[in-house]
């Protein structure tokens, strides 16, 4: 059953990706509070409120995509890609 569970969440999680933004001397903390805020930022314009679940599809989460870019670009972060788990 271990090996069971350990396998689900190896697959899960080998198809995802980690966004790496850079912004000159911004600590991990604040990075960390800035991703949150455009987190929040990208439901609100989507028409979630802050205590819902949002459940996202193939265009319910290009346009969240969108819209977080939107607010980590306008606190003067750049895209720097995206890095692959190790596993």
């Amino acid at each position: 059953m271990k090996n069971l569970i350990l396998f689900v969440l190896l697959f899960f999680l080998a198809g995802c990706a980690m966004e790496q933004w850079t912004r000159p001397d911004t600590t991990f903390g604040q990075k960390f509070r800035d991703e949150a805020d455009c987190r929040k930022y990208a439901n609100m314009r989507m028409g979630y409120g802050p205590n819902r679940l949002i459940i996202l599809g193939p265009r319910k989460s290009d346009t969240f995509s969108y819209f977080f870019f939107e607010c980590m670009e306008a606190k003067g972060y750049k895209f720097a890609g995206t890095t692959d788990f190790p596993f």
